[in-house]
């Protein structure tokens, strides 16, 4: 069994103190769900992600970011191995303005990276109605294909 979180849960009596800033949340009492429930609903919605490799019984032991990349180690617990990962993209996001997302692309990676991005944005809430995606290229921000 592996522990996903911790939570620090204060007693009512802290809660309620003079110095306490609990108050500023409200005085009812924090929520928890059983790690039973939050691991099958976690999965499910991490299955449904094209970019999500999901591993069970494997430990993430360091995670660095590079320049244009992502660096992780993982090991299995049950065999002790090791893998190394790294991010397969070296495309890399420059600058996010309002709702634009522009992005310095690597050679060859055009069609995943746009793939990649509309369907993160267009998934990343769940709506009553459809957020549409608009992809545009070019070699300058002014120079965007319409």
């Amino acid at each position: 069994e592996h522990e996903l979180a911790r939570i620090n849960i204060p007693s009512l009596r802290q809660r309620l103190a003079p110095s306490s800033i609990e108050l500023e949340i409200g005085p009812e009492p924090l929520q928890r769900a059983s790690q039973m429930f939050v691991e099958r609903i976690l999965k499910q919605e991490l299955e449904k992600k094209r970019t999500v490799n999901l591993r069970f019984g494997w430990t993430l032991n360091s995670f660095e970011q590079k320049k244009s990349f992502v660096v992780s180690e993982i090991s299995d617990t049950t065999s002790n191995r090791t893998e190394i990962i790294k991010s397969k993209l070296n495309s890399k996001m420059l600058i996010q303005v309002h709702d634009e997302l522009v992005f310095e692309v690597a050679p060859g990676e055009l069609m995943e990276l746009q793939a990649l991005v509309s369907s993160l944005m267009s998934n990343a809430i769940n709506l009553q109605v459809p957020l549409e995606i608009e992809t545009k290229t070019g070699y300058t921000w002014g120079e965007m294909d319409k």
